[in-house]
């Protein structure tokens, strides 16, 4: 699976999200790229609202995971942007945590020093594009 698609607005991401999110039904992970401040947690809050989840979703940036229950699936939401890569009981845990879950959106995901799992993967890339963002997504 790969694309690409340009939107501009929270509104319009949303829409798109609820008709792009069934092609996650194959894959646990969604591991999340792009520069501070493109809209990494922003993809995935809308990425939640088109799964039905109904709370609050936030960055895990201090906390480093959030659990999201409720929707159509379970997530675990992961923010890698703290951790260092010699920190092995993180990724131990972390490791553990993706080969349970039911889907994991992870951003910062080049952190992970062996990275995301192979054919369970499915990598979105977020960039700048003017007043717009340009999401291209593949299977890793």
């Amino acid at each position: 699976m790969k694309g690409e698609i340009v939107i501009q607005g929270k509104d319009a991401l949303e829409t798109w999200m609820r008709s792009w999110v069934d092609n996650l039904r194959d894959y646990s992970v969604l591991a999340v790229r792009g520069d501070l401040g493109v809209g990494k947690t922003t993809l995935c809050q809308a990425l939640m609202d088109a799964l039905g989840y109904k709370g609050e979703v936030t960055s895990p940036t201090f906390t480093l995971h959030h659990t999201y229950e409720g929707g159509a699936r379970r997530v675990d939401h992961f923010d890698l942007y703290r951790i260092e890569p010699d920190d092995f009981s993180f990724w131990r845990f972390f490791d553990e945590m993706l080969a349970e879950a039911d889907l994991a959106l992870v951003e910062w995901p080049e952190r992970h020093p062996r990275g995301m799992p192979k054919g369970k993967t499915v990598e979105m890339r977020i960039a700048f594009y003017g007043q717009a963002r340009s999401y291209a997504w593949e299977t890793i």
